[in-house]
């Protein structure tokens, strides 16, 4: 049995909302398909809420919604990804803020102008990571991977 621990503000919050939330969900109960109209109608109703989920929704799946809309289901492309460890940020430096803040602008614009997605980009125990996507919609080329490895030369 699979289930979900909502933090007490998150479960006093969906309380709130509706009566019926306890503290665990339980994932195997999908919602029916009049039960998702009903939520993506709520949403629709509501655009400051709109906008506030967007922030963390991927372009590529922004894009594909307001082009498909709900109808919407999967959509595979071939595409090319760029790992990169970056060595060049020394945790243990004093000014590790500002290197990585350097080193993520730098990749970032970089990846940009090749019509790339930064992905990911992380700092942890193992060090700095990033990895990139290009081909994912709205910015599909046919020459993709000839972008990515000018991007990762460049960088």
């Amino acid at each position: 049995d699979t289930r979900v621990t909502l933090s007490p503000v998150l479960s006093s919050r969906l309380a709130a909302a509706d009566d019926e939330t306890s503290d665990e969900v339980d994932l195997l109960d999908a919602p029916s398909m009049v039960e998702r109209e009903r939520l993506l109608l709520a949403l629709e109703s509501a655009p400051e809420a709109l906008a506030y989920i967007a922030a963390f929704v991927p372009e590529p799946v922004q894009y594909r919604l307001r082009t498909a809309g709900k109808n919407w289901i999967a959509d595979f492309r071939l595409c090319s990804i760029m790992f990169m460890r970056i060595s060049s940020v020394s945790h243990s430096s004093a000014n590790v803020l500002m290197q990585t803040q350097e080193a993520f602008a730098l990749m970032h614009g970089l990846i940009s102008k090749y019509r790339g997605m930064l992905a990911r980009f992380s700092v942890d125990d193992k060090g700095t990571v990033m990895f990139a996507a290009f081909g994912p919609p709205p910015a599909q080329h046919e020459d993709d991977a000839v972008r990515a490895v000018l991007c990762a030369l460049e960088i």
